[in-house]
């Protein structure tokens, strides 16, 4: 039997993992159905450790959000590409990322007047949520592989330089 078969996130997946160790565990049961309660709760914890591990798009964590009619991603974009034209954007679930590159580091004090800076991941970022920090570090792989992502860049070229 797959008791996690009809789980899509991982919130489901404890979910049911809390209601069948309360039907199944060993110490709930009478004396005569441990032994059985003892196989059952070791098949559905086996199972279990597959699911939780399964790469869920996870609707709880990351909501199906419309970044292009949310005003704010919208502006973080324009405003991005005002300051830095050649900028290549990444969103990834509720954030924005800035890809780095040598240039970056040039529009740093302009940046920094609306978006955060990650230590680890060493790029820029903005989200128009709050949001709970994770104690474990992540990297923008996990990250691309559980969110999905989506890259932008600027489509109006550079304007020249105008040089004496």
């Amino acid at each position: 039997m797959n008791y996690f078969e009809n789980c899509t996130t991982r919130q489901e997946v404890k979910t049911q993992y809390y209601k069948l160790a309360m039907q199944f565990h060993p110490d709930r049961a009478t004396e005569d159905l441990k032994e059985k309660h003892t196989e059952i709760m070791k098949d559905i914890i086996n199972q279990y450790e597959k699911a939780i591990k399964k790469n869920y798009s996870d609707t709880s964590k990351a909501p199906n959000y419309d970044h292009k009619n949310d005003l704010s991603f919208v502006d973080i974009i324009n405003k991005i590409f005002e300051i830095y034209p050649n900028a290549v954007i990444e969103i990834t679930g509720l954030f924005l990322w800035i890809l780095q590159d040598e240039k970056t580091r040039e529009f740093k004090d302009q940046l920094k007047n609306f978006m955060k800076y990650s230590k680890n991941k060493k790029q820029w970022y903005f989200t128009p949520l709050p949001y709970k920090r994770v104690k474990q570090t992540v990297s923008m792989t996990e990250i691309r592989n559980h969110y999905g992502s989506k890259i932008y860049k600027n489509e109006q070229p550079e304007p020249d330089k105008i040089t004496a």
